[in-house]
């Protein structure tokens, strides 16, 4: 091993390694596998129990089929019931909000025009006493 690698290498801890394993066999796989189980069981019971009517188990197999989409459309459903209930409760609350932002954004642009105006002052009123001096001069000659 490179002398590199030898400080990022940590040896496996193999009671931590058996301890995920059995967590994750109690938290994920035996739950999944109980609820494919039941879930066949269901199909079976149903298949079972409606002898030689194919047409009762297509409906549940539809029915079945379509459970997962009308969650979804009501997770959507629900999403959307909150974002217009903040977009109502922000559109309350913003003009006041954007009035006070557009009251101090005048103030600052009236202070940095007063400000430009201030500083480009001497510098015009300098061109426009060279102006008149050149008028002068260009006048008596």
């Amino acid at each position: 091993m490179d002398p590199e690698q030898a400080e990022f290498y940590h040896p496996r801890n193999l009671a931590t390694r058996r301890r995920h394993r059995i967590e994750s066999w109690w938290q994920i796989w035996f739950p999944l596998l109980l609820v494919v189980s039941l879930l066949a069981g269901g199909v079976y019971l149903l298949a079972a129990s409606s002898p030689g009517s194919l047409g009762a188990l297509a409906q549940v197999s539809t029915m079945l089929i379509a459970m997962p989409l009308l969650l979804i459309g009501l997770l959507l459903l629900l999403i959307l019931g909150v974002a217009i209930y903040a977009v109502s409760y922000v559109i309350g609350w913003l003009p006041p909000l954007a009035f006070r932002i557009q009251s101090l954004a005048a103030r600052i642009a009236a202070a940095s025009r007063r400000t430009a105006d201030l500083a480009a002052e001497p510098v015009l009123r300098l061109d426009s006493w060279a102006g008149v001096a050149r008028h002068v001069i260009e006048r008596f000659r």
